[in-house]
């Protein structure tokens, strides 16, 4: 899958539209992640960062901004999480913000547990 991220420059959006919905459980497995990992800090360029990154931002966001990929979405794409508030108001800025804690919080956690795991099991090999 690296290769065709780092091969297909043409086609690596719709590639990358295809992980949307699963990034999250998918930094959470040991394979996927480097894949992920690698696309990201790699070859993706500021539109594709936020294609990766919009499951951060909810359900709502995700349901929500539909991007077709025109000038105007590639430019609030630049933005971030900036770009994505931009045009929200009140209750679903907080719903969005909460979103991300709540994803941030939760990656945290399932990595800190999956370290101590390994920690215990490396501990108890020793032991035996």
């Amino acid at each position: 899958m690296t290769k065709l991220i780092r091969l297909c420059p043409t086609r690596r959006a719709s590639i990358l539209l295809e992980f949307q919905s699963g990034v999250l459980r998918l930094l959470l497995h040991r394979e996927a992640s480097s894949v992920l990992a690698d696309a990201f800090e790699l070859y993706a360029n500021a539109y594709e960062r936020t294609i990766l990154l919009r499951d951060f931002y909810g359900k709502e966001t995700a349901l929500f901004s539909i991007t077709t990929g025109s000038d105007e979405d590639k430019e609030r794409a630049k933005r971030g999480l900036r770009g994505v508030l931009e045009g929200l108001e009140g209750e679903r800025r907080k719903r969005v913000m909460g979103s991300v804690r709540e994803n941030l919080v939760m990656m945290y956690v399932q990595i800190w547990l999956a370290r101590s795991c390994r920690m215990l099991t490396g501990v108890t090999q020793q032991i035996q």
